[in-house]
């Protein structure tokens, strides 16, 4: 027997034969089943009151089912159920054995089965730990008297879906783990779920659960479930469109209290990951040059420093340090990689919480999305800290510094911990030291770019990014290309900024460039690109519609005056209309205004101007 009855076996009285002969005379032919049982009887302890214990064999099917009860008790409990070398097909318990309800399958009575199915009936109350653990059948009937799954009870097994009665609210510990072919999991009446209770169901893809359902401390209950899609019958990842058309991921707000609670401690689950990628793509895709879906990006004119100053920036926008963490410092929805995407999506005003190692994942995820390599260090002594080591490439030459997100946001005044070499890092970090790489292996493979040792990674941060004004931007790199300007690209340049901002020095000129970046971004163009595409174009409209000519340029305190060329006169007149001083000329297309040319005069809060290339209507 596998468990302990305080029975006193005082009499070996088996209805009238030895043990012995009873023992050796079980059958070698499997009737169909059930079969007559074979019982060896014997009375309980001194002072009990539970009449005779009977253990008791017999066959269902071509399984060897093994059985126990006494007189006085509600019912029976099978603790051994075995089959032949190769699945024997389906197991059907019987209501009744020796005419007594069937109310436990005890612990490990069918651990390694080979079956195809499993039917229990509808008195079973409990199933014990690693009842069905490893077992082969693909489905298993679970009854509405069902009240207790122990621990393991289902871990392995081959199943393929199953339904969880209403009278169980506890899921035990590793109930379900490591069942690879389980797909779908629906939770009637379970309030509380025990640590690592769907671990590694990785062709899990749908999961019913009450809404009040809880975890037991700070389990992970689904990590390395890599495929779930659906929650209560409702895809969890959409889809919504900003204003200019991109696409961006989105979490369903009915199952955030349910992602919030049971999810967001896990790793490695499907619609969390596939969310946390797509954000990082679109954060890229409209924060910097790069667009991580294209494989053509000829116009990615940024250079790395400014895609990781960009990224650096939208983090701190968007992120806030998570002041309540101590209450729960082993509480993963605060560590790992997904804890600053989840706070993010579910916040009400786009702004997620976070800890230092957060802030780190969630920005070596955004470079890796910008195809920038960026690893997670820290420093072990003490309570730890955080930070990023980026590789950055400058004009062909990579060279790695240190980041430290967390601080500019709490402590720096803009960039004050970005792009640093070790030794300024470690001077300003007020007794950090780079000490070892974050672990966390497995957690995400978008964190695993750098797989050296720290120690060579440490080495290589020997220099502090060039950036006197503090600003973020390579210093004198005013077309944003990751080289400084020289010769007549540097009067050009010049030239153009003095006149979009007004004279001024360079130092001045050099902090209007978030506003030409403002303009960069906006047109998904390099700055020369801009420049030539900022003047209007001639266009052919055809007739009874507007025309519209622009003039894109940026700058501060710019005025604009339209003119039409009269040819009947020889001269350029003023459009005294309000379209006449506005960037865009709209124009109607018609018989009248075909051929009409135009030219826009642009005047700076200096009182210089200029003019642009002449443009003519085609009215087609």
């Amino acid at each position: 027997m596998k468990h302990k009855r305080l029975i006193a076996l005082m009499t070996a009285a088996l209805t009238g034969v030895s043990a012995a002969a009873i023992l050796g005379s079980f059958p070698g032919a499997i009737p169909a089943a059930p079969s007559e049982p074979v019982c060896i009887t014997a009375h309980a302890a001194n002072g009990q009151d539970l009449g005779e214990y009977h253990n008791c064999k017999t066959y269902i099917g071509a399984y060897e089912v093994k059985y126990d009860y006494y007189d006085n008790s509600d019912g029976v409990t099978i603790y051994s159920i075995g089959g032949g070398p190769h699945d024997c097909g389906p197991l059907i318990i019987p209501q009744q054995l020796s005419a007594k309800n069937v109310i436990k399958i005890d612990d490990r009575a069918a651990n390694a089965l080979k079956c195809s199915s499993v039917t229990l009936p509808d008195t079973v109350r409990e199933i014990g730990a690693r009842a069905f653990e490893a077992c082969t059948c693909t489905s298993i009937t679970l009854p509405s008297s069902l009240q207790k799954i122990g621990v393991s009870a289902f871990a392995r097994a081959h199943l393929q879906s199953i339904t969880i009665p209403a009278g169980v609210s506890v899921i035990e510990d590793s109930t379900f783990a490591g069942c690879d072919k389980l797909k779908s999991v629906s939770m009637e009446g379970v309030t509380l779920i025990d640590q690592n209770a769907f671990l590694n169901c990785n062709q899990l893809t749908s999961v019913v659960i009450r809404e009040d359902c809880q975890v037991k401390g700070t389990s992970a209950v689904f990590s390395e479930c890599r495929n779930i899609q659906t929650i209560n019958n409702r895809p969890i990842l959409g889809h919504a469109t900003d204003e200019n058309g991109i696409t961006y991921p989105v979490l369903d707000p009915q199952a955030y209290s349910i992602i919030e609670r049971l999810f967001a401690q896990c790793s490695n689950v499907k619609f969390i990951d596939d969310y946390c990628e797509e954000l990082c793509k679109y954060v890229v895709k409209t924060e910097t040059s790069y667009d991580p879906d294209s494989e053509d990006n000829s116009n990615d004119w940024m250079c790395d420093a400014l895609k990781a100053r960009q990224l650096h920036d939208w983090l701190i926008r968007h992120c806030e340090f998570n002041k309540a963490w101590r209450q729960n410092a082993k509480d993963m929805r605060n560590f790992n990689h997904s804890a600053f995407f989840l706070s993010y999506a579910m916040s009400k005003n786009g702004i997620g919480k976070s800890v230092c190692s957060s802030y780190s994942k969630a920005y070596t995820m955004l470079l890796h999305a910008a195809g920038i390599e960026s690893a997670v260090i820290g420093d072990s002594m003490g309570e730890g800290h955080a930070w990023n080591v980026v590789k950055i490439n400058n004009n062909g030459v990579d060279q790695y510094y240190e980041v430290d997100t967390l601080w500019d946001d709490q402590k720096g005044s803009g960039y004050d911990y970005f792009l640093k070499s070790d030794a300024e890092m470690t001077a300003i970090h007020e007794g950090w030291v780079f000490r070892e790489m974050d672990f966390h292996e497995g957690e995400h493979a978008w964190l695993d770019d750098y797989t050296g040792d720290y120690e060579y990674l440490k080495a290589q941060c020997v220099n502090s990014f060039a950036d006197t004004n503090h600003d973020g931007i390579l210093d004198y790199d005013f077309d944003l290309d990751g080289a400084a300007l020289q010769g007549s690209d540097w009067d050009e340049y010049n030239g153009t900024m003095q006149f979009c901002f007004g004279l001024g020095s360079m130092e001045y000129i050099n902090t209007k460039m978030s506003v030409v970046l403002d303009h960069l971004l906006r047109s998904h163009m390099s700055y020369y690109d801009y420049m030539n595409a900022a003047a209007p174009s001639s266009v052919s409209v055809p007739n009874g519609e507007t025309a519209e000519f622009k003039v894109t340029l940026f700058g501060e305190n710019l005025h604009y005056q339209w003119f039409l060329y009269v040819e009947r006169y020889n001269r350029w007149d003023f459009i005294e209309n309000a379209a006449g001083i506005s960037p865009t000329l709209r124009w109607e297309a018609n018989e009248y205004s075909n051929g009409d040319q135009f030219v826009c005069r642009i005047m700076n809060q200096n009182g210089y101007y200029l003019f642009t290339t002449p443009v003519t209507l085609t009215v087609s």
